[in-house]
């Protein structure tokens, strides 16, 4: 069987790595089945450099193992990260009714940063022109003003709002560390850098502005009323919170990279 295929294969952590990281960023089960053609390709090319005489389980299966695995990990991400899955779905459905509107999203992260998110529908235009002696046309894609893309819009949302948030606490770390004395900085998305003798302190600051942003803040409601105001657009409450204590982030030894 397929499975058995895929057990004699032999999965490691990386199999699920990508679709785990995706998923809260909006990816779909289909990219999912691409991430894991690629893992599976990978890992061939890996083998068979290590050994010339090696031989796939997965051989003629590699599409199939993809789907099957694909299936298996996204319903196994969707039993355990509920929470961001229900936050995602949120915010889809908040993207969605505005979209019907014709409207984009604006929101402000807790730090002040505005941020605005529009994808409108586009319309194909056809140019005629020369290429050489050649006859060519071109498409070239128009907004349409005005005029939401509804998809776009819907699946743009999640990895959005989720980088505005994550760019809003590396900004509020390196303003919080500076006030304590760090002043060098290597900063990369979610990894943060700074001179050994200054770890200890960005360590802390690390910490604090993450319960700063999403304890003594409410970054999703905070969106749900900037964008409610903006709009003039009911939107529905925010997912419940549940039981998980921010603040124990202060004790965890592997909190960030």
């Amino acid at each position: 069987s397929i499975a058995q295929a895929c057990l004699s294969y032999g999965l490691s952590r990386k199999a699920a790595k990508r679709m785990t990281m995706c998923r809260v960023y909006g990816s779909t089960l289909y990219a999912g089945r691409q991430f894991l053609s690629e893992y599976i390709s990978e890992t061939d090319a890996k083998r068979r450099q290590e050994d010339l005489s090696y031989t796939s389980p997965l051989d003629g299966l590699e599409f199939e193992a993809a789907v099957y695995l694909a299936r298996h990990i996204w319903d196994s991400i969707n039993e355990t990260v509920i929470a961001a899955k229900d936050g995602m779905a949120w915010l889809q459905d908040c993207a969605s009714i505005l979209a019907k509107e014709n409207l984009p999203i604006s929101w402000t992260t807790v730090d002040g940063f505005p941020v605005m998110q529009s994808y409108p529908d586009t319309k194909i235009r056809r140019i005629k022109t020369k290429l050489g002696e050649k006859i060519v046309y071109l498409g070239l894609r128009e907004d349409l003003m005005g005029k939401m893309n509804k998809r776009g819009q819907r699946n743009g949302i999640s990895p959005n709002v989720v980088h505005s948030l994550d760019s809003c606490h590396l900004r509020m770390t390196v303003n919080l560390a500076r006030e304590n004395g760090v002043t060098h900085f290597a900063m990369i998305h979610d990894s943060f850098g700074c001179h050994a003798s200054d770890i200890p302190m960005l360590s802390a600051c690390l910490r604090e502005a993450f319960i700063d942003l999403y304890v003594a803040n409410d970054p999703f409601e905070l969106f749900r009323l900037q964008t409610q105001l903006l709009t003039e657009t009911v939107l529905p409450m925010p997912p419940a919170k549940g039981s998980l204590d921010l603040t124990d982030a202060r004790k965890s030894e592997f909190f960030f990279a």
